[in-house]
């Protein structure tokens, strides 16, 4: 099938999918209805765009920047299990106990120690995207060759060198196709902290429209918090089929 024809057919399986949702939601519409249709949920963004747009901001802020902590984090973690045998199956354990840990349980915790801060947020979106860059990044290490570190020791070049010089290179694409799950998955955890501690952001929106049961306003957010998510997916896929066209991984799901 051509490139032409998937596009139409998406397309139409789509169009199809909002059609079928629209005569549904006029089939229940009323006061008590708990479902918006597309036309009106689209005439709420309109409505709404600057308080959407503005709370966007500052969940993708919280995101991002718990991302950025989390690629720190996971990178360090998984060079540690790779690199000190003593050691790297505890800090594992241990980073995998960390993310078991629910965060709706865990946010009220961070706020008692960060206080109610955009720290607090932050931190809450690393801890929840942190573990996939973890072990995805210790199974790109280890799939590189045997040869490669045997040929950096022919080179004389220290442990450390190897590492990050040759067998990293093997890490690249494994380490950002991780961060189609991790960037997601930040901003999920940062949406997740504003219900605890925000006056601000998507995820305070989205608590305010339930607990007020404003149903339009409910599925509005819902709707831009997930163009946001899978806005987050597709830059980072894109970024991986770019980074490395020569890997497996670019040519799948075309």
């Amino acid at each position: 099938m051509s490139r032409w024809a998937r596009v139409v057919t998406l397309s139409a399986v789509y169009l199809a999918i909002l059609v079928c949702w629209q005569l549904i939601a006029n089939a229940d519409a009323g006061p008590q209805s708990l479902l918006s249709g597309p036309v009106q949920i689209a005439q709420t963004i309109i409505e709404k765009w600057q308080i959407l747009l503005q709370a966007s901001i500052v969940t993708l802020t919280e995101a991002i920047v718990g991302l950025f902590g989390a690629v720190i984090l996971g990178v360090t973690v998984a060079v540690i299990i790779d690199a000190v045998d003593l050691v790297g199956p505890t800090v594992y354990r241990l980073s995998v106990i960390l993310y078991s840990v629910p965060l709706i349980a865990l946010a009220p915790l961070l706020v008692l120690w960060f206080g109610p801060t955009f720290t607090a947020r932050a931190v809450t979106a690393m801890v929840a995207s942190f573990l996939p860059i973890v072990i995805n990044t210790v199974q790109g290490l280890r799939g590189a060759p045997h040869a490669v570190t045997e040929l950096g020791s022919s080179l004389a070049m220290s442990r450390i060198s190897i590492l990050s010089v040759l067998r990293f290179r093997y890490a690249v694409p494994s380490f950002l196709a991780s961060l189609k799950i991790a960037g997601p998955a930040a901003f999920i955890g940062a949406m997740l902290a504003e219900w605890v501690n925000a006056e601000r952001g998507l995820g305070i929106s989205l608590l305010y429209a339930m607990f007020s049961f404003n149903v339009e306003g409910l599925w509005s957010t819902l709707v831009v918090a997930t163009f946001w998510s899978g806005a987050i997916y597709l830059m980072f896929d894109t970024l991986a089929k770019r980074a490395t066209p020569w890997h497996a991984s670019a040519g799948a799901a075309k």
